[in-house]
């Protein structure tokens, strides 16, 4: 499910249509609830073995919508809790359905061109269950990449100054389309900022390089078809540089990165780091805000991130205290990974490369 956003994929979900439609379902639910309250009371003196009349039994639950996924690139699907048909559907940006039916404990919807897998869609439907029950629902979902490449964080900087903001770098290991990737600046449920991928092909051995803390200048572009086009800070003409609008940098002394297959969906690679230290008598465990303590357990609850105990500490993080502008937090050219802190290091100063291989050196205090 999308916030504040490889198999399926779920998104954001709510009861209720905007407007006209909301009132009116509210209307009918309180107009239903008054007649089962009329009806009881004329029954109350009835005798122990009465039942209540036959117009108000049977199913009075509107159905209720629980997920709605990408089955396939052409196929969405919203999954609600018994079988449903579509009496309405809009689609933004616009998209044609050219099929419904209820399959596999959902409504899916057939598309007449693909649901792009870098495109958020906000569907608008009302549907009906078969004792005549309608919901609206407002929901948002990410088309199907079927053709993810294996990518990893593979180094950052999180401590940036003027002339070297705040970036994080990918590491491609198998080709294929960047296309709905997302890069969060948080975790997959709570975040402050992220970057969805648009499409683009890559190659084993490339590199993408997302800026955090853009200047907002023309030269800062996407890159898509030439990895020289974009200027900006920190950018390499062999690398595919991307920028977050609006991005202010990275927290530089508790925060995590997650990398996910679409936005809101399962970790596909994450880092956690914390300056801080466990406190067994503090109820944030040392993190000094809740909020520094819920993005590590929502990075470790979607599998981005192992921990050495029961519950998160701020040990399980790797350490950034030494890191500077020019001296980032980066993976050993080996690529191993055991989404834990020992896979990374803290390069020498100036050992900073975006958009190109890590350097084995560590940075010795």
């Amino acid at each position: 499910m999308t916030g504040r956003s490889c198999g399926e994929r779920t998104g954001d979900y709510r009861d209720g249509g905007p407007g006209r439609r909301e009132k009116r379902s509210v209307r009918a639910t309180v107009i239903a609830v008054a007649l089962v309250v009329v009806l009881v009371g004329a029954c109350a003196g009835c005798g122990p073995q009465s039942k209540l009349p036959d117009m108000i039994q049977g199913d009075w639950v509107p159905p209720m919508l629980s997920a709605v996924t990408a089955r396939s690139p052409r196929v969405v699907a919203l999954e609600f809790d018994k079988p449903v048909r579509l009496l309405e559907a809009a689609i933004h940006p616009p998209i044609a359905i050219d099929e419904t039916r209820w399959h596999d404990n959902a409504l899916e919807l057939r598309g007449a061109t693909d649901f792009l897998a870098s495109v958020e869609y906000w569907i608008d439907a009302r549907v009906e269950d078969e004792s005549g029950n309608i919901s609206s629902v407002l929901v948002s979902v990410y088309g199907l990449n079927e053709d993810l490449p294996e990518i990893r964080i593979n180094e950052f900087v999180c401590e940036g100054s003027g002339s070297h903001p705040d970036w994080v770098e990918l590491k491609v290991l198998s080709g294929g389309n960047v296309a709905g990737l997302c890069l969060y600046e948080g975790g997959p449920n709570i975040w402050d900022s992220r970057k969805v991928l648009p499409a683009l092909e890559v190659a084993v051995g490339d590199y993408v390089v997302v800026h955090f803390k853009p200047e907002v200048v023309p030269e800062e572009v996407d890159e898509t078809t030439d990895p020289a086009e974009s200027g900006g800070l920190d950018v390499h003409p062999e690398a595919w540089d991307f920028w977050v609008r609006g991005g202010d940098g990275i927290p530089n002394t508790t925060g995590a990165l997650t990398l996910t297959a679409f936005p809101g969906g399962p970790a596909l690679d994450a880092v956690l780091y914390t300056t801080k230290r466990y406190d067994p008598d503090d109820d944030k465990r040392g993190f000094g805000l809740a909020s520094q303590l819920e993005i590590f357990e929502d990075v470790v609850a979607a599998g981005g991130w192992q921990i050495a105990g029961e519950f998160v500490i701020p040990e399980d993080g790797l350490d950034p205290e030494d890191s500077t502008a020019t001296r980032s937090i980066a993976r050993d050219p080996a690529g191993v990974d055991t989404d834990t802190a020992a896979d990374w290091h803290i390069t020498p100063t100036s050992g900073a490369s975006p958009g190109s291989e890590n350097t084995t050196e560590v940075y010795v205090p």
